[in-house]
């Protein structure tokens, strides 16, 4: 069955389950984030521009009930996009369907990584954040964002054509693990936030120990 996905930018991906029982995921991945440890082959995460971020352990049940309880343990690249590789199947090949029964070579298999802090670039619009305690924040300040720089009319992806781009604020959104947590009074994100404000809201994200604490504190800010 392959699945229609609309991410915030309004673009359509597609997800379909293949007969390895994998996940073939169609997107524009021209300025995607990727994330990989040792090897570009050993992909973590992948990020196309206006999301869904997706990572080792993610439930795909979020991108849609039929898939719930598969668990992504790794990415393939391929010409159609990647090939996202479910927990139970992880021990398979990277070759296409034709020959979907010949065994994998040991390097070109995706394995679960521990998940780590980290930093993260999105096509010279924002960052990501991820900190110890497992909590993650975005800022972005693109023209699809809610930001000084919102133009729904400018070409997209144009950040890239740019050295540097900057904005007076940003838009805001947290997550706990790959799930957006409902910091907004109206949405999962919050636009418009100065430098200070951000800078308080990384504070409570790193620190927090649960969800709930972080929905809280950024609500009481009243950004």
């Amino acid at each position: 069955m392959k699945v229609k996905y609309t991410n915030r930018h309004n673009e359509v991906q597609t997800f379909e389950v293949n007969k390895r029982g994998n996940i073939q995921w169609k997107a524009d991945f021209e300025f995607s984030s990727c994330k990989f440890t040792g090897t570009p082959k050993d992909i973590t995460m992948v990020d196309p521009p206006g999301g869904p971020y997706i990572n080792l352990e993610y439930d795909m049940g979020i991108i849609d009930k039929s898939f719930d309880g598969m668990i992504v343990a790794g990415f393939i690249s391929n010409e159609n996009g990647y090939e996202i590789v479910m927990k139970e199947n992880k021990e398979i090949n990277t070759y296409g369907d034709d020959d979907w029964a010949t065994p994998a070579k040991e390097e070109e298999i995706i394995k679960i990584k521990n998940k780590n802090m980290s930093f993260e670039a999105t096509t010279n619009k924002g960052f990501r954040m991820t900190f110890d305690n497992g909590f993650s924040i975005s800022v972005q300040w693109g023209t699809m964002n809610y930001c000084e720089r919102k133009n729904l009319m400018a070409k997209y992806k144009n950040e890239m054509e740019y050295d540097i781009t900057e904005s007076i604020n940003a838009e805001i959104a947290v997550y706990d693990d790959e799930e957006m947590i409902n910091i907004g009074e109206h949405d999962t994100v919050i636009g418009w936030c100065s430098p200070d404000e951000v800078a308080k809201v990384i504070t409570i994200v790193s620190s927090a120990t649960t969800a709930n604490e972080i929905e809280s504190k950024i609500k009481s800010l009243k950004l």
